[in-house]
């Protein structure tokens, strides 16, 4: 587990083009109702970062691994840009990075029907407070979409291009216009690049 923690720190500290966090702290419990317990996280979380990395044993390892990854990657961007990252920025590049891409997936399936997203603004804050599931998936979901959108038009570079924005100490709520190269960005944008795809 030393190993692989450290292949993963080293990945996304190259998906992000910056220095590669020297040391981390991982807490591993015997199981999830453990972890729910001992951390006070909602219950559809998996893992947690609050500067330490928190894992339950038990799950298959191909999920435990995905889970890893995506909680290895807030310690990474933590330690790179501390405190300046959106919350999207931040959960969907962890999705991004942890592989976790639904096979069909009928929440976008149905922003899409009702013409409906997210605001942007209101995807600043930790996503810690959304307590019901279906809020809480929505939310995950819109941020992987805008991390996808960004990869699939400036590729993986315009991520590293945003975190070094970010790193500037640069305005935060600008680093989706940043990475994209285009300004005045809304939802009905994220919808027309959702409707190509």
């Amino acid at each position: 587990l030393l190993v692989r923690t450290r292949e993963i720190l080293e990945q996304a500290a190259e998906l992000i083009g910056q220095e590669t966090r020297p040391e981390i702290a991982v807490v591993l419990y015997p199981s999830r109702s453990e972890l729910l317990a001992t951390t006070c996280v909602p219950l559809w979380t998996g893992g947690s970062y609050d500067g330490v990395v928190r894992m339950a044993l038990g799950a298959e390892v191909p999920r435990f691994d995905a889970v890893y990854r995506h909680e290895l990657f807030h310690a990474q961007i933590d330690y790179a840009v501390p405190g300046r990252i959106p919350a999207w920025l931040n959960e969907g590049l962890a999705q991004f990075f942890a592989g976790e891409v639904p096979e069909r997936d009928l929440m976008l399936e149905r922003m899409l029907e009702h013409q409906t997203w997210v605001p942007f603004s209101s995807l600043e804050a930790q996503f810690r407070e959304l307590q019901e599931p279906a809020d809480a998936k929505l939310a995950y979901r819109q941020s992987a979409l805008m991390v996808d959108w960004v990869v699939d038009e400036g590729g993986e570079a315009a991520i590293a291009r945003g975190i070094s924005h970010l790193v500037g100490g640069q305005d935060r709520e600008q680093v989706l216009s940043i990475m994209l190269g285009r300004d005045d960005l809304s939802g009905r944008d994220l919808l027309d690049y959702l409707e190509e795809r």
